[in-house]
C-alpha cells in the first residue's frame, strides 16, 4: 500500500510538472505582447501604472492597457499590433474620464436593444477609432456585438444574430 502512494504521489507530481510547463508556453506570447504593449504605452503615454492589459482581436489585432499617467491620471492606451510605417505615434491615449465608461456603454445597449444577458464588456479599436465593445444575447439567444464610440458614445458597430 505504502508503493502505491508513493507511486501516486510521484505521478501526481509529473502530471502536474508537465501541466505547468503546458500552460507556461501556452500563455508566454500573450505574457510577451503584454510587455512589449507596456512599454510603447510607458513611451508614448508616459504610462507610469499600468495595471490592466487585454488583446482585441476584430479587423486587426490591438492591444490595450489601462493605467495612471505621470499626472495620475486613469489614461487608456490603444496599441496596433501591425507596426506604422512612419513616423506617426504608433498608441492611441485618451484619458478615462474623457470618453464612455463601461457602465454607461451597458447602460446604452440595455436601453436600447434590451439584452437578455451581457456577457462581457472590452475596449477595442478599428480604423483608429477606439470604442467599447458589448457583447450580449437577446431574447432568442443568439449572440450580438454593440460597439460604442469611446470619444462620442455614438454606435460605432452592430452585429446582430450570429
Amino acid at each position: 500500500m505504502k508503493k502505491f502512494f508513493i507511486g501516486l504521489a510521484v505521478f501526481l507530481a509529473i502530471a502536474a510538472g508537465i501541466a505547468g510547463w503546458i500552460y507556461s508556453n501556452a500563455t508566454s506570447p500573450i505574457r510577451a505582447a503584454e510587455k512589449k504593449a507596456t512599454e510603447i504605452a510607458m513611451q508614448e503615454a508616459e504610462l507610469t501604472d499600468p495595471h490592466r492589459f487585454h488583446v482585441y482581436y476584430g479587423k486587426e489585432t490591438v492591444f490595450v492597457v489601462e493605467g495612471k499617467n505621470k499626472k495620475g491620471d486613469e489614461i487608456i492606451v490603444w496599441i496596433p499590433e501591425k507596426e506604422k510605417t512612419n513616423n506617426e505615434k504608433k498608441a492611441i491615449v485618451r484619458l478615462a474620464s474623457n470618453g464612455v465608461t463601461k457602465n454607461e456603454a451597458i447602460r446604452m445597449v440595455q436601453a436600447e436593444k434590451k439584452p437578455k444577458k451581457v456577457i462581457s464588456t472590452r475596449l477595442g479599436m478599428e480604423d483608429g477609432i477606439p470604442f467599447w465593445e458589448v457583447y450580449y444575447t437577446g431574447e432568442d439567444k443568439l449572440m450580438n456585438y454593440y460597439c460604442i464610440n469611446f470619444d462620442t458614445g455614438k454606435l460605432f458597430k452592430l452585429i446582430e444574430n450570429l
